[in-house]
């Protein structure tokens, strides 16, 4: 076993609960608040290594200080090695900044995420399945979500209102893939182009999976997570940029909102088939709202693609959107893109 730090940890949302280091494997990150006690905690630890006969790959080994501003900042060594401080490090693949600033956390996401859609696209290409949009669209779900989904359930709570589900980068480049795929310009309207695509937003899966991490949190075997688990809902209080605040604001807007609040607020687990068909209500309203508007009075494109377009939603909330059964048949690609400009009011008018 390592060193016990813990009365030199990082200060939580609870007084007199400290997080010292974190620890998976090799993979080992020391935290603290004061300067003094994280010195401390590095020199036993270089005693602790010597005695087991390790080393610490200093090469490897970098320091982030954590809301500070200029390059005046303490200085820390291990073994007589003096260690680098960088902006930002990586644990278990997210990557962590100095600002603490979430947000640049998920656009370090967009790699894999971009990665992912250009390996499909060489399939599509090298397997001649460019008349065949809904391969691309199939695959888009089994391999560019997920890799857009890695640490959501850390990074992502910052997008999970109502009303965010296209601002995040990675959203962005969601439907710049879709739109793509589609062969429509950018401009086209984003509620369309997901249903056209059969997709849903990606705030939907980082939603579903925030909720899971938390359900997940609450039957933990680990005495220290369920203790950051209270201390971070201590915290929400005071500060709404922490993890519980903003899910506890994300879900406003859900028919079960009291019920999902009051969850969190007693440690009970959300009902999962439950929160997604109540999600995907909310992400609906947006097609309720058009139902409201006369497409053949009002020039309203999201109106004529839901009144005359659009395949109807399953009345099982759980069901998955279906796409259109052109995107299935075995036309030319720009025929295909034709049709998809017609039906989503984003073709050009041309006059002889």
């Amino acid at each position: 076993m390592i060193p016990s730090f813990d009365f030199l940890g990082a200060i939580t949302g609870t007084a007199g609960v400290h997080v010292s280091h974190m620890l998976y494997a090799d993979d080992l990150t020391l935290l603290t608040n004061e300067p003094r006690d994280m010195q401390i905690m590095l020199s036993q630890l270089a005693v602790y290594v010597r005695n087991k006969h390790l080393i610490v790959n200093n090469s490897k080994s970098e320091v982030v200080h954590f809301n500070s501003a200029g390059e005046n900042v303490p200085v820390f060594d291990v073994g007589g090695a003096t260690l680098h401080h960088k902006d930002s490090f990586r644990y278990l693949g997210m990557v962590f900044y100095r600002t603490l600033n979430m947000a640049k956390s998920a656009e370090h996401a967009a790699r894999p995420f971009l990665a992912s859609a250009y390996r499909i696209r060489r399939f599509v290409r090298e397997h001649a399945l460019a008349d065949r949009p809904h391969t691309s669209l199939w695959l888009a779900k089994t391999y560019v979500i997920p890799a857009g989904m890695y640490g959501s359930q850390v990074w992502g709570t910052g997008f999970l209102q109502a009303g965010r589900e296209f601002s995040s980068p990675l959203s962005t480049l969601h439907l710049h893939f879709l739109k793509g795929t589609l062969g429509v310009k950018q401009s086209t309207t984003n509620w369309a182009v997901l249903r056209e695509c059969g997709h849903e937003p990606l705030q939907f899966y980082w939603f579903r999976s925030a909720v899971k991490l938390f359900n997940s949190m609450l039957n933990t075997n680990s005495d220290i997570l369920r203790r950051v688990v209270q201390a971070d809902f201590n915290l929400q209080p005071r500060s709404s940029a922490c993890w519980t605040a903003q899910l506890l604001s994300a879900f406003q807007g859900l028919r079960g909102c009291e019920l999902y609040v009051l969850a969190v607020q007693t440690g009970r687990a959300i009902p999962m088939q439950e929160f997604t068909a109540d999600l995907k209500h909310r992400m609906r309203g947006v097609w309720r709202d058009t139902e409201l508007v006369d497409p053949n009075t009002h020039n309203n494109k999201l109106a004529t693609y839901h009144s005359w377009f659009a395949i109807p939603f399953s009345r099982n909330e759980r069901m998955p959107n279906n796409v259109p059964w052109y995107l299935h048949l075995d036309l030319p690609k720009h025929v295909m893109r034709n049709i998809s400009r017609f039906r989503l009011r984003a073709h050009i008018y041309s006059e002889n």
